[in-house]
Formats: C-alpha cells, structure tokens, sequence
C-alpha cells in the first residue's frame, strides 16, 4: 500500500493520491486558511470507519443490517510534542430492531480486539476504551 503526498504550495496543504487512485486534501490550519482535515483527525477517521466497516460487515453476515449506525471518536492529544494521542474513546450508535445490547457488545469486541487494523497500527501505550448504545 503506498500513498503520495504533493505539498500545494500554500501554507500547509497537501493533496494526497492512494494507489486507487483517491484524493484527499490535508491541512493543519496552523498557517489560517484550512483546506481539508488535519492529519490527526484523519487517524481519528480512520479509526471510525475501519471499526464501522467491520461491524457493518458482522451485521450484515448475521442478517442484521443496521437501520442506522454512527460513531465518535474522541482522542486525547498530549499538550507536548509530538502530541500525540494519550487515549482515545470510541461510541457507537446503532439503530437495528433486531439487535440485543449484548449482541452489539460481541461484534464491536470483535472489531476492536481482532480485525481493525487501524486501531492495530496505533502504538500500544494508547488506552482505547468504547462503549455503544443499541437502538430499536
């Protein structure tokens, strides 16, 4: 997997190509104007949708599609540098009929302990704790 990461010559934005051949925009915002997402709230993203995709994908196995699924990523960042992340709290919001709390709760760990390979690739020393509500 490999990404490039073109500086735009303004401020700190930078248009980043994956492999497949998707563009993203970043920027910190350090410099004013603010061009897309800062590299730290990508990883937050990431986070976010990586676990989605797998609870998604578990729900959908067992037939149990959500009507409507959210979550929020909420990182503490170290007030020195390299500031960065000192925990991090994920929560998930579904929306199933069908769907018991304690059903949720096995397929979120699922994601969280085996497949997300983003919250896989954060350095260990990172607290990552989640909770979920179930609606329906």
């Amino acid at each position: 997997m490999k990404i490039e990461a073109v500086w735009q010559k303004s401020g700190l934005h930078f248009k980043c190509t994956s492999e497949s051949q998707h563009t993203i925009d970043l920027d910190s915002g350090l410099l004013g104007e603010t061009n897309g997402p800062a590299p730290m709230e990508i990883i937050l993203e990431a986070i976010a949708c990586c676990s989605g995709m797998d609870v998604v994908s578990i729900l959908d196995k067992r037939r149990k599609a959500p009507e409507a699924f959210s979550i929020i990523v909420d990182g503490e960042r170290a007030e020195t540098h390299p500031k960065k992340f000192q925990k991090i709290h994920i929560h998930y919001s579904i929306t199933n009929k069908e769907l018991t709390e304690e059903d949720a709760r096995l397929i979120i760990s699922l994601s969280i302990e085996k497949y997300c390979s983003a919250l896989a690739s954060l350095h260990p020393d990172i607290p990552v704790t989640w909770d979920c509500e179930v609606n329906g």
